[in-house]
């Protein structure tokens, strides 16, 4: 049995996989892993995409907040123009 990886290096041989113009089997060699078991974890990670955590979750909502009042504002100025 191969040496044991962290989650985080599981995510990013992943992440890199599905995002770069690299074959699946470039990628493998790079991260020093075989082929089968890079295709193992994006199978994993497919079934079992992460939750976004509470504090992911908390910044896309003010970031939501702050386009809705920001678009608001720009309404508001295009009313007020007689558009």
């Amino acid at each position: 049995m191969g040496p044991k990886h962290s989650s985080e290096f599981r995510q990013e041989a992943v992440r890199v996989a599905l995002t770069s113009e690299l074959t699946r089997k470039q990628v493998a060699a790079d991260f020093g892993v075989g082929f089968s078991t890079l295709s193992r974890w994006i199978q994993l990670d497919r079934r079992n995409p992460e939750k976004p955590s509470a504090q992911s979750m908390k910044k896309l909502a003010a970031y939501i907040t702050s386009v809705a009042h920001t678009k608001s504002l720009n309404f508001d100025r295009t009313a007020n123009l007689g558009f």
